[in-house]
């Protein structure tokens, strides 16, 4: 039998010279066709396992973030990339490992000289990995009462303006007075729908 000391040291050192190998990578954006960000990820994830390039990359990552939507009446959630046509990717670059990305399917290249690209820095790397937290935060529901004055932000009414004429709390929903064609009109929205002007 083995013995479980041996084994444990065994693998701490596999850990830490796993750790000081991913500490030497560095972060890339890659340019992607329109669409095909997530077949680009499965592609190049494909072409490292073939290559058995594991060693030379870490972290293949599409920010997302979350936004709720209104579609017929009512509230959906949706998630959204947060940088539409890239991906980026942790990794060594070497000659091979540049030519890896730049010919796997779907993928156009790095961003900048796609010969010699510039990693990013730590800095952004940062505002990269937590864009998708910051921009998640839902939008906080706002109390509305009547006579606020409101601007319409979803739906075919976008951009008009009116004044609250009656509140349905408990199904946020609110009824306004919006000018069309010369005349008040009363119109229902929901509350995420407006925003206060005042």
């Amino acid at each position: 039998m083995v013995d479980s000391n041996e084994d444990r040291l065994k693998i701490k050192l596999k850990n830490i010279a796993k750790n000081k190998m991913f500490s030497k990578l560095k972060w890339y954006v890659i340019n992607t066709y329109s669409g095909f960000e997530n077949k680009a990820k499965e592609s190049l994830t494909d072409n490292i396992k073939k290559k058995e390039y594991e060693n030379y990359f870490g972290e293949i990552l599409i920010p997302m973030e979350k936004i709720d939507k209104i579609c017929n009446g009512e509230m959906r959630s949706q998630n959204v990339k947060c940088f539409p046509s890239y991906i980026f990717v942790q990794m060594k670059l070497t000659e091979e490992t540049g030519y890896l990305v730049r010919n796997t399917y779907k993928i156009i290249g790095f961003v900048g000289n796609n010969k010699n690209p510039s990693s990013l820095t730590s800095k952004e790397v940062e505002k990269m990995r937590f864009v998708s937290i910051k921009t998640a935060k839902k939008r906080k529901i706002t109390k509305y009462y009547v006579g606020d004055s409101v601007r319409v932000i979803d739906g075919p009414f976008s951009n008009f303006n009116g004044s609250i004429d009656e509140v349905k709390h408990d199904k946020h929903k609110i009824r306004v007075m919006v000018l069309i064609f010369g005349r008040s009109t009363p119109v229902e929205f929901d509350y995420v729908q407006v925003e206060k002007t005042s």
